[in-house]
Parts: structure tokens; C-alpha cells; sequence
């Protein structure tokens, strides 16, 4: 196995050769003479150039570079090996003339079966031979340097020395130039067997400067000192399968990752762990490995308590003897800058100096939930309130509520410039300026666990709610990873260069602070955020928080922080960075499952309907690590969309039509300068029914329809037109016909009105004063039956004469005839001269008449009009008052004039006051019963009811037989003289 240039690995198989980029497993294609099965691979040597020299089982060679094959040698027939091949070369020519078995190079003949090839310098290179050295330039041998007896596998280099190994494990180094050797010191080697014959095998990867020894299937790292006088030999537990032999090895990632190939069960990869899990047995009374606040002890250990039992932890593991402090809360303790403890126990505040052993109390009922220390002062967030403590004295700022659970601090920090802020399970507050608290606006309601002043920002976690960042006043949502494990973060860490460490429920996060910065000027840009969860060394990824502190440092570098199984120690500034360095490599695009040759630019037909990306990325930490995003469109113009940890392939679907291309990058390349990108270039041709020559034949194949259909339309028109003129000309003779005999109608009509005007109105008003007149002169000498034969011809001659007379005013309101003329009429006047009218028939029948309307009451309307009403009502009234009174009352207001006419007559029957009622709230319209028959009591009604609502107004009727009627007209109170008329308007408006 070896390491190309993109950071694959390179592995020879039985089945050919293989690249593997921690995901996908790719085959590179050597083929057989045949062209039918991959061949089988015996050798991969490297060269200076980072390109490989393959051989296979048939003697022939291939040049590896770039993840493309070249074969070296085609012509030449298959041979079997003389021997296998391992190590790195110095040119194509040199290796090449070494592996061919017909070749003659000087003391070739004294090879061993396996050669080693160890590069010297850009022209020399060394084999190992038992007991000699052969030192080649080029092509030439040119030194012989005798070593010790070993094993011809037992060479390499390290740090810049050449180094070998004799058969009872002693190390060498070997001075080519003056071809001698010399001893060098042994440190952590396996032990050599009794029989004094080592079986370690050496595996050595020249590009990555790395050396390991295999000892009975256990794994040792070798190094080399500074000065090169010692190597060093280190065991991993890789914990291999059993029943299995180690067969290659390669380093990856800087030598953090290893790769292990095995005889008979496969490929391991091996990841060196940066964290690890603390843990105790368990202890009496259930106690577990759950802990929550600690803080340091000494140097290098941590101090915390679960459930009353106080235990220390250091980079040894847990001192579970060791009982450094008495039993604390485990929701919040601090050591302050004196080297003093302070904690909370049985709702009081204590304080251990470490240095004297002894243990004050500070307080009862203070029972801490956080603290802060911040000049030369200890603040203490309690359950009911923010405690100062300062020289003994103990000040309450500001209280909380201790019932609401809610209430209770989590946090305190004092922001830039800010007063001190206090983050809760129902928001983040700032203290105010008279006391008493704020609710920092965008905080409101979040469950927050901690504050941290990183960089002259603040740091908000929550439980739920996510992340957030206070920055020159303002607030900014952190973004949230695709799983959403950002959403409860417990903890913010700085270190030392330059990361921020995010613990949360599900595992650490980690990102640059600087990529914090640009992503607050720029929201668009992304960020890459690095996960740590099981396959990092954490034994539960659920961190704790809702403690004060939810980490701490120690003074030796560690980093420890609370989990709900054991404390997870690790040096943050030796985490490697896990953001992915290697490029992103174009391996197939596929196009309805049909591979396409991979160019500048890739034609799609239109009619495709999925288009494969396949590509790889070299990357050997967590997959979740090697964060992807794609967009598709012009650069500084793309959408981008995240890929799934591992993503190696996308299927875009049907392609619009035109050129695009589509992006591959790495989340966070921005921030991190890198400017490599994966591009794909597609051209997708315009399909045939939106290309111009088909829309411009389909435009003229409508235009041709259209006009089809057009000619079709005059002439269904035209059609159409005909009957319809003879249509209106039928239609034109009926109404001709319908005219004339309507014309005759009204004729008849007027000619109806005239005589009744003329030879009925008249001759009934003649014997109505002639009855009445021979009844007054008459009545002394003439008999009773004559005298009431007299009367009754009076009263029937006067009821016609008026029925007659309501009947023409009638028929002329519902021609139309009558025009209101408004002017100004002053009521009193009018509502006398009607009087003055009745005035000659009330004494006859004994009524007294009386006008109570207010002199000076004036209303704009028509005085003929108000006339016949008040006629037709007071007229009925004299008929039924038969020695009584009639009252005539006016009433104003600033709306309305109500004209009430009283009367102490007989009063009306229940036919006649029902038809009065229908007629005053329905006009005409009530003259209708229910079952829409004609009820008609007189026109009088009918008549003063279309007059009032020709002006605007209405009346009502009120009756009690034996007692009298009460008839109330209701009219505009209208007083404007100049202008537009307001009845006009008022009428004009309904």
C-alpha cells in the first residue's frame, strides 16, 4: 500500500489495483493481456514526482499519477518475477530497468528475492543485501558498505539518516559517503526471543517519513531523535481480529491515521484518538460517573462531587481515595484568585482555603446556583437572588423570584460596557440602572445554560434554542449543524490558537474564532464547525451543562468537561484540524446510466433525465467532518446547498437548457482561503420545440388558424345579424301597435279626468251646499224625516264630492303631475287657512279648532302640498270630533318637524286602524291585505302618505275607540335657502 498525491490510498490486490479515499473504493484498471480481468499487483514503488511505478504478476509496469493509468511497457511478453519490490525510487527509468527480470544492473545478480529500494538523493538509492549495503547512482553500483547480518527488509529512512536492523534487533546508522555504520541506541523495542532470531517485521512509507514494526501481530510506532543517535519504539493497541497476519501498512493524515491491511480479514483503519474518557468504579450508594461543576486541584487534577462524594481526577484517571475537599452541591463551585474554594452545601455558602485545610461558612440561606469573580469581587447567583461579596460584606443587588424555578441564575457575565447580565431558563436578563431586571431583547423566554466572554463577545447557550452571539449590540443566531446538535450548547472554550470548543448533548464542536469574525461581517459565508463525538474517544457524547463551570483548565494544558458517563479529558491546542486539505477530485459523470469522457465541457441531450456526479475527497477523520456544499449557476451568483457527511456522488436530475456548471467546494473554504473548487461544465442543447425555427412555425401556424377562425366568426356574425334585424323589425311593429293602444289608454285617461273634474266634482260640491243651505233655512217649518232626509243628502253629496276630490289628486301623484316647488312657508299660517276652511263646517258639527303650532316655525318645502294633507287629515277629523276639539301641535328639533293633528272623535275601528297602519309604514303598498287583496278604507290615507314621502317625510296614526285619534307628520327640518336645495340632496342621496 502507499499514499498518492490527493492523499488516496493505493492498495495492490489479487483483483488489481485499488483507490480508496476513506469512502469509496475505487478500481484503477489494470488489465490483463486478455482485456478480461483486472491483474493481479505484486509491487507499488513511489517516485520523487508523486507518481507510482505498479507491476504485475505478468512482469508488466504502469505508470500511476493523477488517479490515471499509463502502461510502461506494452510490448514486452509476460515473464515471471525474479523478485518482489518495495520502498521509493529516484527516477521512472531507474525502477523500471530494476523490476524488468531480463535486465543486467551490476550485483544484480546478488539481489535477494525481496529488494528494498531506499532513494538517497535525487541520483542515488540503496538495497539491503545480509550483510551489505549496495550503493547505486543511477543505473551504476558504486559502493559496497558491509553491516551487520539481517534481514534485507530491514532498511529505511528516518529524519533525514538511513537506518538498519541486524537479526538480534540491534539499530544502525548507516554513512553512505564513507561507507560505515555505526550503533545506535534502542528505546521501547519488543523483546528479542530466547533463540536470539527477531520475526519483526518493517514497514517503512517514505513519503510520509514513517516506520513501524510488527511483532507478533502487535504494532509498534518507531522515531528517531533529534541527533538521530536513538530510536524510539512506541506499542499502539490496534486491537487486530483474530486469526489474522499484518501484511501492509500505510500512514495517513500526517501520520495521525494508520491504515492496517491484513491476510485474511481486509483493511482496518486506525484513528489516533485525541480525547479520552475518564470514569470511576462505582461507588457506594449507586454513585455513578455523571458529574456536572469541577473545578482544578493542583497542577494537572480536577476536583468534583456526585452525590455528596467528593473525587479527583488527573491525566492518570480517577484518585478515588483521595477526598481533597468536603462534600459539595455539584451544581456550581469556583476557586478564585486567592486559591480559595467556593461552593453551596445545605443552602449555605461555604468557602475552603486549600492552603490551611479549613473550611468557613460565608452564609446561610445563600444557596449558590453560579459565581463570577470580577474585581476583586465575588458575585454569587443564588436561588432568590445576586449576591456581592466583597471584604466580608455581603450585599444582595438585586433578588429573584426563589419560587419560580424559571428565575433561578445559570450564568453571570459583565459584557463590554454592559451592567451584569443573568441568564436564566426563561431568558437573559441585564441588571438595570435603578435595580431590578431587563430582558435583553431577542433572549426573551430561551432556557440559558451559560455566558462566556470570548473576544469581547458574549457567548449565549441555551437549552433548545440554540446558540447566539452579542457583538457591538447586537445579536446574532450562531448557525446550526444539519444534524441540529447546536441546538443545547452547554459550554464555550477558547484555547490557544485560536478555536472556539462548543460542548453540547450530542458530542464537542469546534471552530476557528476567526472564521466567528468573518462570518459576523458576511452571514453568508459558511462556516466550518469540526464534530468530536464517539469515534473521537468520548465514552457518552451527552455533555453536561446547567453547571457553573461546565469546563475547566488545568494548569498542564488538559481541558476537562462533564459528561453524563465520565469527565472527557484532551489538549485542545494538539487536536489536529480536522477542516479537509486534500482536493476534490472529478471521477465519472454519468448520464442515464451511460459513462461520459470527461472534458472541458460535458453536452447533455435535453432529453436526459439523470445526470450522476461522481467524485472522491481524500479525508480520514470523522466523515461528519468532511462538510461538502454544491450550488449550480455563475460564481458569486450560487445557491449553496449542504451535502450528508460522506456524500461522494449527486444526481442533479433533467438539466435546464443552456450552459451551466456545477460547484463543488468545502464548507468554510472561504474563511479558510482555500479556493479549490470541483467544476463541471454542461451545455445542454435547446430541444427542437424551443428552437426558433419550430416556435416561429408554430406562430405562423396560429396566425393561420386565428385568421380561419375569424373568417368563420364574420360569418356566423353576419348570420347572426340578419335574424337579429328581423328580429327588431317584428319586435319594432308590436311596440308601434303597443304605443298607439297605450296612447288611446291615456287619452281615455285624461278625457276620465276631465269629466270627473268638470261634471262630478262641481255638481256634488253644488248639492252638498244646497242640502246644507235648505237644511239651515228650512229646518224651523219642515218635518223631522225631511229635515234628516236633508242631512243625510249633505253628508253623502260632501263624502263624495271629497272622495272625488282625493281621487283626482291621487291619480295625479301617480302620473307624475305633481312637482314639489319648495320655498320657505312659515307653518302656522298654512295650518291656519286650512283651519279657516273647515272653520264653517266645525261650528255646524259643534268642534272647536285649535292651533297650537309655534308661530315662526318655518320649513322649506311646498305650501300646496302640505295644504292637501293637512286638508285631507284635519277635514277627517272635523267628520269624526262631532262636538269635540281638534288640536293642531308643531314640535321641532334639529333634524325633524313632527305636525300632530289630535282629535276627541269616536276614534278608528280595527279594520280602519290596521289599514292605517299598513298604509303609513308601506304607502300604497299597504293597501294590500295579507293575501294580497285590495283593503282600501279611503283614499285620504293613500294620498297623504305618497305626498309626505314625495317630501321627504312620513306619518303615524295612534287610536282608541270612544277616546279619540292621534295622527303624527314627520318633515325634513330643512332650512337652507340658497345653493343646491339639502331636500334636494337628502332626496337625491336615498
Amino acid at each position: 500500500m502507499d499514499v498518492d498525491e490527493h492523499g488516496d490510498l493505493l492498495i495492490g490486490t489479487e483483483g488489481g489495483l485499488v483507490r480508496f479515499d476513506g469512502e469509496v473504493f475505487r478500481q484503477v484498471g489494470i488489465m490483463e493481456a486478455g482485456g478480461m480481468q483486472p491483474s493481479r499487483v505484486l509491487d507499488i514503488i513511489s517516485l520523487p514526482d508523486n507518481s507510482f511505478v505498479v507491476r504485475d504478476a505478468s512482469c508488466r509496469q504502469y505508470l500511476v499519477k493523477g488517479s490515471m493509468i499509463h502502461p510502461l511497457n506494452p510490448e514486452v511478453p509476460a515473464r515471471r518475477p525474479a523478485a518482489r519490490f518495495s520502498g521509493s525510487g529516484i527516477s521512472r527509468h531507474v525502477v523500471m530497468v530494476a523490476m524488468d527480470p531480463d535486465s543486467l544492473l551490476p550485483g544484480k545478480s546478488d539481489w535477494p528475492y525481496g529488494v528494498r529500494m531506499t532513494a538517497l538523493s535525487a541520483k542515488e538509492w540503496c538495497l539491503r543485501l545480509d550483510s551489505e549495503v549496495l550503493v547505486y547512482q543511477d543505473t551504476a553500483l558504486v559502493r559496497r558498505i558491509p553491516i551487520p547480518l539481517g534481514r534485507w527488509s530491514h532498511l529505511f529512512r528516518l529524519k533525514g539518516g538511513l537506518y538498519s536492523l541486524d537479526s538480534m534487533g540491534g539499530g544502525y546508522l548507516v554513512d553512505t559517503k564513507h561507507g560505515k555504520y555505526t550503533p545506535v541506541r534502542m528505546v521501547g523495542f519488543p523483546q528479542v526471543p530466547h533463540d536470539g532470531k527477531i520475526a519483526w517485521s518493517l514497514r517503512w512509507e517514505a513519503s510520509q517519513d514513517k516506520v513501524g514494526i510488527v511483532a507478533e501481530n502487535e504494532f509498534y510506532d518507531v522515531r528517531a531523535t533529534a541527533n538521530g543517535d536513538s530510536l524510539i519504539a512506541t506499542l499502539l493497541h490496534l486491537e487486530l481480529p483474530e486469526d489474522c497476519k499484518i501484511g501492509a501498512v500505510a500512514w495517513l493524515a500526517g501520520g495521525t491515521v494508520i491504515a492496517i491491511g491484513t491476510d485474511t480479514k481486509g483493511l482496518f483503519i486506525y484513528r489516533k484518538n485525541s480525547m479520552r474518557t475518564l470514569t470511576c468504579d462505582a461507588g457506594p450508594n449507586g454513585v455513578n460517573n455523571m458529574y456536572t461543576a469541577q473545578a482544578t486541584y493542583g497542577r494537572s487534577g480536577v476536583v468534583t462531587c456526585v452525590q455528596g462524594t467528593v473525587r479527583e481526577f488527573s491525566a492518570a484517571g480517577c484518585d478515588e481515595q483521595s477526598m481533597p475537599l468536603p462534600p459539595f452541591d455539584d451544581v456550581s463551585i469556583i476557586l478564585d484568585q486567592q486559591q480559595r474554594y467556593w461552593y453551596g452545601r445545605d443552602d449555605s455558602l461555604f468557602l475552603f482555603d486549600d492552603a490551611t485545610g479549613t473550611e468557613r461558612l460565608v452564609r446561610k440561606g445563600i444557596r449558590p446556583q453560579c459565581f463570577l469573580e470580577h474585581e476583586g469581587a465575588m458575585w454569587v447567583g443564588a436561588v432568590d437572588g445576586i449576591y456581592r461579596i466583597a471584604k466580608d460584606s455581603i450585599t444582595l443587588i438585586a433578588p429573584v423570584d426563589e419560587a419560580d424555578l424559571g428565575s433561578r441564575p445559570r450564568a453571570l457575565s459583565f459584557p463590554p460596557g454592559e451592567r451584569l447580565w443573568m441568564a436564566t431558563c426563561s431568558g437573559v436578563y441585564r441588571l438595570g440602572p435603578r435595580g431590578g431586571w431587563n430582558v435583553v431583547p431577542g433572549l426573551e423566554g430561551v432556557c440559558a445554560r451559560t455566558l462566556a466572554l470570548v473576544d469581547n463577545k458574549v457567548f449565549i447557550g441555551t437549552y433548545g434554542s440554540g446558540a447566539f452571539i452579542f457583538n457591538m449590540g447586537k445579536l446574532h443566531p450562531l448557525p446550526q449543524d444539519p444534524q441540529h446538535f447546536l441546538s443545547h450548547v452547554h459550554a464555550f472554550m477558547p484555547d490557544d490558537v485560536g478555536y472556539l470548543w462548543m460542548s453540547t448533548n450530542q458530542g464537542l464542536f469546534r471552530v476557528r474564532r476567526s472564521d466567528l469574525d468573518i462570518w459576523l461581517q458576511d452571514n453568508s459565508a459558511g462556516i466550518y464547525m469540526a464534530y468530536y463525538g464517539k469515534q473521537a474517544g468520548i465514552l457518552n457524547p451527552e455533555f453536561n451543562g446547567g453547571c457553573d463551570p461546565s469546563y475547566v483548565r488545568t494548569a498542564d494544558g488538559w481541558a476537562s468537561f462533564p459528561t453524563m458517563d465520565g469527565l472527557v479529558w484532551f489538549r485542545p491546542e494538539e487536536v489536529p484540524d480536522a477542516y479537509p486539505k486534500e482536493a476534490l477530485q472529478l471521477e465519472e459523470v454519468i448520464v442515464d446510466g451511460i459513462s461520459r469522457t470527461l472534458g472541458k465541457e460535458i453536452d447533455i441531450d435535453w432529453q436526459a433525465k439523470d445526470v450522476v456526479i461522481r467524485f472522491s475527497l481524500a479525508y480520514w477523520g470523522d466523515p461528519e467532518n468532511a462538510k461538502l456544499e454544491y450550488a449550480i449557476g455563475a460564481p458569486g451568483k450560487e445557491h449553496w446547498i449542504p451535502m450528508t457527511g460522506g456524500q461522494r456522488e449527486l444526481h442533479l436530475g433533467s438539466l435546464p437548457s443552456g450552459d451551466m456548471a456545477l460547484s463543488i467546494r468545502k464548507v468554510g473554504a472561504k474563511a479558510h482561503g482555500d479556493d479549490q473548487r470541483l467544476t463541471v461544465k454542461f451545455s445542454v442543447p435547446v430541444p427542437f420545440y424551443r428552437s426558433i425555427w419550430f416556435i416561429g412555425l408554430c406562430i405562423a401556424g396560429g396566425v393561420l388558424i386565428f385568421l380561419l377562425l375569424l373568417n368563420l366568426n364574420a360569418a356566423r356574425l353576419r348570420r347572426k345579424n340578419l335574424a337579429l334585424e328581423k328580429k327588431v323589425r317584428y319586435r319594432t311593429a308590436e311596440l308601434v301597435q303597443a304605443n298607439n293602444v297605450l296612447r288611446h289608454s291615456l287619452e281615455v285617461k285624461e278625457m276620465l279626468v276631465s269629466i270627473i273634474s268638470h261634471d262630478i266634482v262641481t255638481p256634488l260640491r253644488f248639492i252638498a251646499r244646497v242640502a246644507n243651505g235648505s237644511v239651515k233655512k228650512l229646518e224651523p217649518t219642515i218635518s223631522d224625516d225631511l229635515s234628516g232626509t236633508l242631512k243625510d243628502l249633505a253628508r253623502a253629496s260632501g263624502k263624495l264630492h271629497a272622495n272625488a276630490q282625493d281621487l283626482l289628486h291621487w291619480i295625479k301623484r301617480q302620473d307624475g303631475r305633481i312637482e314639489i316647488r319648495l320655498k320657505n312657508v312659515e307653518v302656522y299660517k298654512v295650518v291656519e287657512e286650512v283651519l279657516a276652511m273647515e272653520d264653517e263646517r266645525a261650528r255646524e258639527r259643534g268642534v272647536t279648532l285649535v292651533n297650537n303650532v309655534p308661530e315662526g316655525d318655518r320649513l322649506r318645502l311646498d305650501s300646496d302640498v302640505l295644504t292637501i294633507v293637512l286638508k285631507n287629515l284635519i277635514g277627517n277629523a272635523v267628520t269624526h270630533a262631532a262636538e269635540g276639539r281638534v288640536t293642531i301641535l308643531g314640535t321641532s328639533s334639529d333634524t325633524q318637524y313632527v305636525l300632530t293633528i289630535q282629535d276627541t272623535g269616536v276614534g278608528m275601528g280595527a279594520a280602519a286602524l290596521a289599514h292605517a297602519r299598513r298604509v303609513q309604514n308601506k304607502g300604497a303598498l299597504g293597501a294590500m291585505n295579507h293575501e294580497g287583496e285590495r283593503d282600501v278604507q279611503g283614499l285620504g290615507l293613500l294620498i297623504v302618505a305618497d305626498l309626505l314621502d314625495l317630501m321627504g317625510g312620513g306619518f303615524t296614526v295612534e287610536s282608541e275607540l270612544g277616546i279619540g285619534t292621534t295622527i303624527s307628520l314627520t318633515l325634513p327640518n330643512v332650512r337652507q335657502t340658497g345653493g343646491i336645495d339639502q331636500l334636494a340632496k337628502m332626496r337625491q342621496h336615498e
